[in-house]
């Protein structure tokens, strides 16, 4: 199912898209990141320890979006399971640098996501994957504003989401298709 679209008919001529796989960020330009962003984050983020990973998407038409994922670990005991036992997530989107939109999540190891998946085992290499996957982005006024394109599938159904890079990200669409079984 990994290649299942988003389809919006009826796009006005001068809408922007920016879509497809992201180009990952490299270390020194993640570093760079948190620096630039620290006003926008939450004080448990401001710490060495900080997790990082983040994609780039365009630029198109002179417009460039991030997807920055930072992670504050909670680490377990040594050899009591996974090696982190927990993450608080935070979330960011920069267009052409400045933050538009930011979310905050946690994840647990051990804690199902997914009736269909085995829990996470969080480690440094795979805390911040989770079920969301990021379609693209959409501009309907010329890159003034964007919208965030995602899907979560799982074994119960798909979830197409729609949410505007503004604060706390409102949800502006969404379609659930539930898959029988």
């Amino acid at each position: 199912m990994e290649s299942l679209p988003l389809a919006i008919e009826g796009l006005p001529a001068s809408a922007l898209r920016i879509g497809g796989d992201g180009t990952p960020l490299e270390k020194r330009d993640l570093a760079a990141l948190q620096l630039r962003v620290k006003p926008s984050l939450p004080k448990e983020f401001l710490g060495d320890d900080i997790l990082r990973a983040g994609w780039r998407y365009g630029p198109v038409a002179g417009h460039e979006l991030i997807e920055l994922f930072l992670g504050r670990p909670y680490d377990n005991d040594r050899g009591s399971g996974a090696p982190i036992d927990s993450i608080h997530i935070s979330h960011l989107f920069l267009l052409n640098g400045r933050v538009v939109a930011s979310d905050g999540f946690s994840r647990v190891s051990g804690r199902e996501e997914h009736v269909d998946q085995e829990p996470p085992q969080l480690d440094k290499s795979n805390w911040f994957v989770d079920s969301f996957v990021t379609l693209g982005f959409l501009s309907l006024d010329g890159g003034s504003s964007w919208l965030y394109l995602s899907r979560d599938e799982g074994f119960e159904g798909i979830d197409w989401l729609i949410g505007r890079l503004s604060k706390d990200m409102p949800l502006v669409w969404n379609l659930y298709l539930y898959t029988p079984h």
